[in-house]
This record gives structure tokens, sequence and C-alpha cells, in this order.
């Protein structure tokens, strides 16, 4: 993730899915082969996580590229949201992405 990411959804929908390449401070693509990846999504100033998730697909493991499909009840409350990847290697260690800035979510109330 190179740029600050803004993903905008209506409260309720399931799509479109999150499809991004976590990259290191260099901005180059981390090679996750072998890691375990998850995402995690917080309202904004919460102390408690929405999404807590260990259901991301990995797609492209030396790309870097992995795919989180909402799961039923993560996009039910709308609100602005913090999220980002954890990886944890195959060696235990724990890079979190993106390092520098959260991913931003923002949940639009549904019209109906």
């Amino acid at each position: 993730m190179s740029a600050p990411l803004v993903i905008k959804l209506k409260q309720g929908d399931d799509l479109p899915v999150l499809t991004v390449v976590l990259r290191d401070g260099n901005k180059l693509p981390i090679d996750i082969t072998g890691a375990a990846v998850k995402f995690l999504m917080k309202l904004e100033n919460s102390t408690s996580l929405k999404i807590d998730s260990t259901g991301v697909t990995i797609d492209d493991s030396t790309g870097g590229q992995v795919t989180y499909p909402w799961s039923t009840g993560d996009l039910d409350t709308d609100g602005s949201y913090l999220a980002e990847f954890e990886i944890t290697f195959g060696s235990g260690k724990i890079l979190t992405c993106p390092s520098d800035e959260e991913i931003d979510v923002i949940i639009r109330r549904e019209l109906g």
C-alpha cells in the first residue's frame, strides 16, 4: 500500500472485497510466503476491535497481495473506522501494514 488507502462502503454491504498489496517502508511488496495474515478494524477513537479476523486470503505470496472478504456483521454499523493487516512470519516475528498510517474505512448509513 503506497498511498493512504480510503475505502468507502454502504452499511450492510459486503462487496467489493478488500484487495491490497502489503508493502514495506520502501514501498516494495513484502514477501509473505509461509506467513499468516490477519485483518484488524476498529471504530475511530475506540479501543475495541470490530474485526479481528484470520479470514485473509493470500493471493500472491511473493508479491504481497492479500484479500479480505467482508463477513456478515463487518459493515453493519455506519461510522469512520481504522484498519490494518498484521503479518506473522514463520519465525514468529510480526509486522503491521501499513506501518506509517492506517487504512481509513468509511461506512455510510444506508438509506432504506
